[in-house]
């Protein structure tokens, strides 16, 4: 909902700007066409973020529920009145260390509050324990604004996982040549948040360095979210060294998330594994359905994994794919004259 009235807003904007040129010659309708493209990709991005943070707010939906939080010890700790910055410190490390053993989080979890005691003017202590504990992205996302501009960015090359304040705050393009240098050391483990930030630059001498992440980084279905729609960019030959590397595997969920890029660019084989797979472990409900929509998107055919694996197994060597809309079809058999 949010990005379709964004979306409807960033219409009427680009109507009221044509209306206004009396006479909108291709180049005018090159700039529009460019801006639509723009704020597009940007709502998409928004609207990926918003999801992330509905996810992470309902690990859990009541404080103290975690089975492993050590809550006795949480409730030993308390933060002196006036405390000085070493008191501050010891409070956060406390925090820390009681939820070193959490498996799970939740935005509304005591550690949250707690965390929050400290207070803006220690901004500079939470930077130091941001990457220690994951509370502290529930605590920083709503404490920094733009007056921390500079903290931030400062501590951005040493804790990656900041850029998620960094884009919803619109600091990209001060923090350019940072994502941009720190995707070139980087080729396999950055923040799906720093690839949306270097793909919305499109330069394309970033395109090399993102390519590479593709290929060689954690979950290529997001960084492939990310990139697919910049302009210019050539993820064929890119998809398929890609899948050939993810394919062989050890760990089921990589080859499930490259398969399911694969399949949309017509590997056979990622279309076979991902019918297949209900077959084999560690299938939970979410990824089944992602799962079973990647087959559908592909071929049109639903049904249960017996029902599928039977159409497969029938026309597998008819199914023909069509590189345009990214979809297979069954060959149809020619009459014998």
């Amino acid at each position: 909902m949010t990005k379709l009235l964004l979306s409807l807003a960033a219409a009427g904007l680009v109507s009221c700007l044509c209306y206004n040129c009396k006479a909108a010659d291709s180049e005018t309708e090159r700039q529009t066409l460019q801006m639509l493209k723009d704020i597009n990709r940007k709502l998409d991005a928004i609207d990926a973020r918003l999801k992330k943070l509905e996810e992470r707010k309902s690990v859990n939906t009541a404080p103290g529920v975690n089975n492993n939080t050590d809550n006795a010890a949480l409730e030993k700790i308390t933060l002196p009145a006036n405390p000085t910055k070493e008191q501050v410190s010891e409070y956060i490390q406390k925090i820390v260390n009681a939820s070193r053993d959490q498996r799970s989080f939740s935005s509304r979890d005591l550690q949250v509050a707690m965390l929050e005691k400290v207070g803006k003017k220690n901004l500079d202590l939470l930077l130091n324990y941001y990457d220690s504990t994951f509370y502290m992205q529930f605590v920083l996302q709503d404490m920094v604004s733009e007056s921390d501009k500079e903290i931030i960015l400062n501590a951005l090359k040493e804790k990656h996982s900041l850029i998620g304040i960094v884009l919803r705050l619109g600091w990209e393009k001060d923090a350019k040549d940072l994502i941009i240098q720190e995707l070139k050391n980087n080729r396999n483990n950055l923040p799906s948040e720093w690839i949306e930030a270097a793909a919305s630059f499109n330069e394309p001498k970033t395109y090399p360095d993102l390519i590479e992440f593709f290929i060689n980084g954690r979950n290529p279905s997001v960084t492939y979210k990310a990139i697919r729609k910049i302009p210019g960019i050539e993820l064929k030959e890119a998809v398929s060294k890609m899948w050939d590397k993810k394919r062989l595997s050890s760990f089921s969920w990589e080859k499930d998330d490259a398969a399911m890029v694969a399949v949309e660019w017509g590997h056979l084989d990622a279309l076979t594994y991902l019918i297949n797979r209900p077959k084999q472990p560690q299938l939970n409900q979410h990824l089944s359905g992602e799962i079973k929509n990647a087959v559908w998107q592909a071929t049109g055919q639903s049904g249960s994994p017996e029902e599928l694996a039977k159409w497969l197994k029938e026309n597998s060597d008819k199914l023909t794919f069509d590189e345009k809309t990214g979809k297979y079809a069954v060959k149809k058999a020619v009459d014998a004259k």
